[in-house]
């Protein structure tokens, strides 16, 4: 079966049975809004159990196992979604399967590799990047298709740089993502956004030279950079960095008035902007891509968002 073939057929088997589980999800995993929810009225969520395990057992077919690693945290996830268990579980989880992805990547050939205290700071360090990583795909996913849809493009990427065999995780995503799109009918949950975290740092970390790994940084940086911003700036005004807000770019877009539709768009055509520049021209002209980006991105921070140190209710 080629994987031309099975792109339709988790695309079409992720939206079907997506649309037969939230009568389920809506009975028991709902998304009740709050003073930091971007949508008005009671979304079920936890959908992205569905896109997770289907793309996962197919791309396993074609022998990539990777997906397989990360659903621990799909359906920890899950769980979290119904029960929001405590922080420190959720965790102790990202940590060890952080752990199984790097040690079956080439950077643990450099971490086994050095001496033992930079080996202990290669661990750590990298152990800090995946799980800061699955927590920042997490925290941008508050409003309609935006998480998905640029994880569709760094996935479509990581097919030309690393492996054709993610195709049908994103046939999976795409069959998602249309239930997911502004108005959605469905919320991906942790059950999707902590799996897609872990997914798009296995594939940055499984780059097999600093070129790709670089650049497939870049491709996920709409998202990555938005949250680590955030916890910068919220850092350096002195507070709480766990604490719940509303202070990403793109929650304080979407509190101007500006649709969750145009602003998904936004990071939508960033990322594909930087897929493109990555994947035509190279590292280079990725890099000035990137700069142009957070040229935009600083722009509309300052004249369009909603001020940094305001949080609407």
């Amino acid at each position: 079966m080629s994987l031309f073939i099975t792109f339709f057929i988790t695309f079409f088997s992720s939206f079907l049975f997506l649309y037969l589980f939230i009568p389920i999800l809506r009975k028991n995993i709902i998304d009740i809004p709050n003073e930091r929810s971007s949508h008005e009225s009671p979304i079920p969520s936890g959908g992205g159990i569905v896109f997770a395990l289907i793309g996962s057992i197919m791309c396993s077919y074609f022998g990539n196992y990777i997906p397989l690693f990360c659903m621990p945290l799909a359906f920890l996830g899950l769980i979290d979604d119904r029960y929001h268990l405590p922080s420190s579980i959720r965790y102790i989880f990202q940590t060890l399967v952080s752990t199984i992805l790097i040690f079956n990547s080439p950077v643990s050939n450099y971490i086994l590799s050095s001496n033992i205290f930079f080996t202990i700071f290669l661990y750590v360090f990298f152990i800090i990047f995946c799980t800061g990583n699955i927590n920042f795909f997490n925290f941008m996913d508050g409003i309609d298709g935006l998480v998905s849809s640029c994880v569709i493009v760094f996935l479509v990427s990581a097919s030309f740089i690393v492996q054709p065999t993610y195709l049908p995780m994103v046939g999976a995503l795409c069959g998602f993502t249309i239930l997911n799109w502004s108005p959605a009918k469905v919320f991906m949950g942790d059950a999707g956004s902590t799996f897609l975290g872990a997914l798009v740092t296995a594939l940055i970390i499984n780059s097999i030279n600093l070129n790709n790994f670089l650049g497939m940084f870049i491709i996920s940086f709409p998202i990555f950079g938005d949250a680590c911003v955030c916890v910068i700036r919220r850092y350096l005004a002195g507070q709480n960095v766990f604490k719940p807000h509303k202070l990403h770019l793109y929650q304080r877009l979407v509190q101007t008035g500006i649709s969750h539709s145009s602003v998904s768009l936004i990071y939508l055509t960033s990322t594909i902007f930087l897929s493109i520049s990555f994947l035509s021209f190279g590292l280079y002209s990725a890099i000035l891509s990137l700069i142009f980006i957070i040229c935009i991105a600083i722009y509309l921070d300052a004249k369009v968002a909603l001020p940094f140190n305001i949080q609407s209710k």
